[in-house]
């Protein structure tokens, strides 16, 4: 407390004031002294505490003898010593502003902080009176002691002030504590500390320990306890700026909690540092000795085994990650045939159905890697007619037609993997049997599922191996190829309600993300969750049906990017490499432009692009920040976060939607909108939530 920050604040109470006036009129009997005067040096400038004398008028009536003047600084730079100025001593008094007023000299001393630092000047002026005795300097320097007894006084009665106001701070707080934790506050092996930041002009300056546990103190080697409750920490530390307090100042400022390893050199000691934001200004910070850790990881670097296994660990990740650009490079090609496969269907109105499935079985065989054939089919009047063939010698058999139930599983929804041609070639009429055995190329294994149309099975999409292979379906592919009947069903959907454009959109869509769902084992379901919440803050926010939709399709599709990325780190456990992290990352991007390719969807590619991007600016993929960001893109960041927090995922559990609503509303105006999250608020708030059934029946 005994800075020159702290005297300079200071302000003279009423009290002294009197004292020094009763002091100073004292001294101008006693003295018999034309002006007795008590000013105090402050930022360069004198001024009065207190004035006694018979002429003192003549000395202070405009206030120009207390510009500071040549005399004045010789007193400042002699403050130790008992100064006296005279026409007999001195040349300069003749050019000062009390000589000219008539007065022939002055004597004084300088008066002190407590901590001997400069407070002013105590000055005796005389009109009559050139010389002063050694008695007179004595009587003098009793006047300067008794000045300073009362400003000593007065600066000791506001340190006991101010301490017991801290004291009533710090009982205030502890008492707040709840005594069930009290135990574990004292008992935990982690050191733990409440404080509070100190401002200077608005600015974080400090900050005094206001509580801590016995942990703390032995961990950081504080023995005295006088040393840390209510002190800053550069009186801890001794310095004059403490230990970390640029991080502290952040966290605090930003309301961020944040968690980071720091090195103790006094100690030589490593800790792992956790800081929680309890309210502006106050927070809590964990220490735990993680030296141990640290150091042993130093040794195992250092081994020269070690680092032959990273070597060889690095040459196999190296490997892996051609391995795993080609198989994204093939990936992006099949995906952006899928798109520009779906969103051509939007304007089949016109298309054949044939031409439409014979487009539909060229791209299933491109978007899946394992089929070497494929034929395709529609039943009409319970007659099977086949449409088109990969592979297979279409110009024989295109005219033939047979009886659905040579089909093998005619009447099923399922997906069924055979190592037939998908029908009972041996029941069919010899003079079919003959060219169908002629015009299909031996197989080893058969992938199909029926086509529906109105519950009503209307055509059969089928993939084949080729005999001599040695591939074999997978269960993704199974799924996708029943993402490839639903995309038929719904073509025959959209051929005959084409007014019902949206629904139809919506099945498209939701193909796309029942591939990625099967792709990625933790966000099924997550993708309509996205969108029904997006809609709804749209609307909730007042904004036309068209951007209300647009927020819907693009919550559909804001995760399609991931199927770029490969399995094995979509679906990782462990943690995250920080290249596996950045190719995660790149998902925003590569679904964007997939979706710039499609005519219909091209539209909302942009908030696909940004959905990550965070209030602050510290989002991906480009850093925008605040009303940069486009507004359907800060939409899905809301109700993306909101449904991952509430979802469980491997490597965690969810969150109660309690606190998923208060990290959200903890993040306002730092990664999220403030108006998206308000909308979302008063949503949940007046339990307006709705299920994907309630939006689209609405």
């Amino acid at each position: 407390m005994d800075n020159k920050f702290f005297y300079q604040k200071l302000s003279l109470s009423d009290e002294i004031k009197r004292s020094w006036q009763e002091t100073a009129d004292l001294i101008a009997v006693e003295e018999k002294a034309a002006a007795v005067i008590i000013v105090r040096f402050k930022d360069e400038h004198l001024n009065l505490a207190a004035a006694s004398g018979s002429d003192i008028d003549d000395l202070i009536g405009d206030q120009s003898a207390l510009k500071i003047n040549d005399w004045q600084y010789k007193l400042i730079l002699d403050s130790e010593n008992f100064t006296v100025y005279s026409s007999l001593k001195n040349n300069m008094w003749k050019n000062s502003i009390p000589f000219q007023k008539g007065f022939d000299s002055c004597a004084g001393y300088s008066i002190r902080w407590p901590n001997e630092s400069i407070f002013g000047f105590l000055y005796i002026f005389h009109k009559k009176k050139k010389n002063y005795s050694n008695n007179d300097k004595k009587r003098i320097l009793k006047y300067r002691e008794l000045i300073e007894t009362q400003l000593k006084l007065m600066v000791e009665k506001i340190k006991v002030k101010k301490y017991e106001e801290e004291k009533n701070t710090i009982l205030s707080v502890t008492q707040k504590i709840d005594k069930k934790y009290k135990s574990v506050f004292n008992n935990i092996t982690q050191g733990l500390s409440i404080n509070e930041v100190i401002f200077r002009d608005q600015t974080p300056s400090d900050y005094v320990v206001r509580n801590y546990n016995p942990a703390y103190k032995n961990l950081l080697g504080l023995k005295d306890i006088n040393k840390i409750m209510g002190k800053t920490g550069s009186e801890i530390y001794q310095k004059d700026e403490p230990s970390l307090l640029e991080l502290y100042k952040e966290a605090v400022y930003e309301e961020r909690n944040i968690k980071f390893d720091h090195y103790f050199g006094r100690l030589d000691k490593y800790f792992e540092i956790t800081l929680t934001v309890l309210e502006k200004g106050k927070f809590i910070t964990i220490f735990r000795d993680i030296t141990k850790a640290r150091k042993n990881n130093l040794k195992l670097q250092a081994a020269n085994e070690q680092l032959t296994a990273y070597n060889q660990e690095i040459l196999r990740m190296n490997n892996e990650l051609d391995q795993s650009i080609n198989e994204l490079n093939e990936m992006n090609r099949r995906f952006i045939t899928m798109i520009k496969t779906i969103s051509g269907l939007k304007d089949s109105v016109e298309m054949s159905e044939d031409k439409f499935y014979s487009d539909l079985l060229k791209n299933a065989l491109i978007v899946v890697p394992e089929a070497d054939y494929g034929k395709i089919y529609v039943i009409e009047d319970d007659r099977c007619r086949l449409i088109d063939a990969v592979g297979h010698d279409i110009e024989i058999i295109k005219n033939i037609r047979f009886d659905k139930k040579l089909l093998f599983h005619y009447d099923s929804k399922e997906v069924f993997i055979t190592d037939d041609y998908s029908l009972d070639v041996d029941k069919i009429p010899n003079n079919m049997k003959i060219k169908i055995l002629n015009a299909l190329k031996p197989i080893k294994s058969s992938l199909y599922i029926n086509i529906l149309a109105e519950q009503r099975i209307v055509g059969r999409i089928a993939l084949d191996i080729a005999a001599k292979s040695e591939k074999e379906f997978s269960k993704t592919t199974q799924k996708t190829l029943q993402s490839f009947a639903t995309l038929a069903s719904s073509f025959f959907a959209f051929k005959k309600y084409d007014s019902l454009q949206d629904r139809f959109t919506k099945e498209l869509i939701s193909s796309i993300i029942k591939i990625l769902e099967m792709y990625d084992f933790y966000t099924k379901g997550h993708s309509e969750n996205v969108a029904n919440l997006s809609l709804q803050i749209a609307e909730e926010m007042g904004y036309s049906k068209k951007t209300v939709w647009d927020a819907y399709w693009a919550g559909m599709v804001h995760d399609i990017g991931k199927l770029l990325i490969p399995l094995e780190i979509l679906n990782k456990k462990s943690k995250l490499t920080d290249e596996e992290y950045d190719l995660i990352k790149k998902h925003p991007i590569w679904g964007s432009k997939a979706l710039a390719n499609s005519e219909s969807l091209r539209n909302i590619a942009e908030y696909i692009l940004y959905h990550h991007e965070k209030w602050n600016g510290r989002g991906y993929p480009e850093g925008l920040k605040k009303d940069e960001i486009p507004v359907i893109s800060q939409i899905i960041a809301v109700a993306d976060a909101w449904d991952a927090m509430t979802s469980k995922r491997s490597y965690r559990d969810s969150l109660t939607q309690k606190e998923a609503f208060l990290e959200i509303k903890r993040n306002k105006g730092r990664q999220f909108s403030p108006k998206a999250v308000d909308a979302f608020m008063r949503i949940i708030q007046a339990g307006k939530l709705k299920k994907g059934e309630q939006i689209y029946q609405n």
